[in-house]
């Protein structure tokens, strides 16, 4: 088993650094950079394993992988990174073809263990198919193949099973046992759409049809697993017979729990406001334009407010910006106590929030966003030098049906808010009042 790993970083102290700790049980060259790496698959390789980092001068980590995956399709690939790179990481993932995500600082044996791991997966990439499908064409005649192949298999963590032309069973590792919760009597006729979760079964049809129109399949779906649902990654390949008559299946799965779990993660890194903890602004954009088509071809009504809290450059001017923060998060908090489950609030800038009202209509709208200035009224927020008070002023746009698109729903709900901050703040205004007018011909 080829054990040669490529190692990329543009830190030469770090690379120094796994060299000495990984050199006796790889063979390791290195690379500072993705120009230099691509040299080196093209004059070294093959690799059975490159791990790079993401943030790197030049080519990054993202670009360097989806190369080496187009170079060297059997090349595993494995990702270091550290969190500030982690909104990029799921691009790299689906681009890349990410076989491990590990952050930085990364230590050696978490390291050691990922690429043992992708070492496996390389012999199975480059050796394992065609041994494994010239063992079951051989499986009555070769008992001595069938005990040596039932080894391997059994070494490997991914599931490998071979189902017959009717999609029912018939050999398996015992992987496959652990993957599902299932020993070896309940495992024995089960049939493949059986395995999947009830949700996924048009996948496991679609699944079939594609290895046996094509030979080969890979797709991502859910199995049962101990009662609960599994995301996996299945591999599959059609066997067939001399006559080439497909006969059967055989394929592995994966589990891909930790690979979801982590882009879950990112996506809601991604859609959260650091400092407020509420939906940012690029997250509520798009939420907003959803539900404003979804109004349209219901017929429902739908709101939008903008909130600025007043004065709030004297807040940070006399208080300090760590005040302002303090005051920006309470103000998130108090909003989210103060709507309902169904409504959604982002930071749209600075101290300005917006605020998307499902299925309600300009009257309603209005009992709404006083309910939440009174509450802001209300808040107090401790410091050192005492409590701070904020208000906050709040315009109202209802959508009529012309609107093609949030920005302009959201650019009436900016101009009632402007006649909000004209008429006094602390207040609400909504577009159609006559203050909302008078404001219109003053900007």
């Amino acid at each position: 088993m080829s054990r040669k790993i490529l190692i990329v970083d543009d830190e030469a102290p770090l690379l120094a650094a796994l060299r000495r700790q990984l050199h006796a049980d790889f063979d390791i060259c290195t690379a500072q950079n993705g120009e230099t790496a691509l040299k080196a698959l093209e004059e070294d390789g093959p690799f059975a394993v490159v791990v790079s980092d993401m943030r790197m001068p030049g080519m990054d980590g993202a670009h360097l992988l989806e190369a080496v995956s187009r170079r060297s399709p059997d090349t595993v690939r494995i990702m270091l990174t550290g969190c500030s790179d982690q909104e990029t990481a799921i691009q790299a993932i689906n681009a890349g073809g990410i076989f491990r995500f590990l952050t930085k600082p990364c230590p050696a044996e978490v390291l050691r263990d990922a690429v043992e791991q992708a070492l496996i997966q390389y012999t199975l990439v480059t050796k394992g198919k065609e041994h494994v499908k010239k063992f079951y064409d051989q499986l009555a005649q070769a008992q001595d193949l069938l005990q040596e192949t039932q080894m391997l298999s059994n070494s490997v963590p991914d599931a490998l099973y071979m189902f017959n032309l009717d999609m029912t069973l018939v050999k398996w590792n015992t992987a496959m046992e652990s993957m599902t919760g299932l020993d070896a009597d309940q495992l024995l006729g089960r049939t493949f759409q059986s395995l999947f979760d009830p949700d996924e079964q048009a996948n496991s049809e679609a699944a079939i049809r594609e290895v046996l129109d094509k030979d080969v399949a890979s797709i991502e779906s859910c199995w049962i697993a101990g009662g609960a649902s599994v995301p996996v990654l299945l591999n599959l390949a059609a066997l067939r017979d001399d006559e080439n008559e497909a006969v059967g299946i055989v394929g592995s799965a994966h589990d891909i729990t930790y690979r979801k779990t982590l882009e879950r993660e990112l996506r809601e890194i991604a859609d959260t406001d650091d400092l407020t903890g509420i939906s940012n602004r690029r997250h509520f954009l798009e939420i907003a334009r959803h539900e404003l088509k979804r109004a349209k071809r219901f017929h429902r009504s739908l709101s939008v407010v903008m909130l600025d809290v007043d004065h709030f450059k004297a807040v940070n001017d006399t208080r300090g910006h760590a005040v302002g923060d303090d005051v920006l998060r309470t103000l998130a908090h108090t909003c989210l106590k103060a709507l309902r489950d169904m409504d959604v609030i982002g930071r749209y800038g600075g101290e300005e929030f917006a605020i998307l009202l499902l299925e309600t209509d300009e009257k309603q709208a209005f009992k709404v966003t006083e309910r939440l200035r009174k509450a802001v009224q209300k808040m107090a927020i401790d410091t050192d030098a005492g409590p701070v008070r904020i208000t906050v002023s709040q315009g109202i746009a209802t959508a009529t049906g012309a609107e093609s698109d949030i920005p302009e729903l959201l650019a009436r709900a900016d101009t009632a808010l402007y006649a909000a901050k004209n008429n006094g703040r602390n207040r609400v205004e909504v577009d159609s009042a006559p203050a909302l007018k008078k404001a219109k011909a003053g900007r």
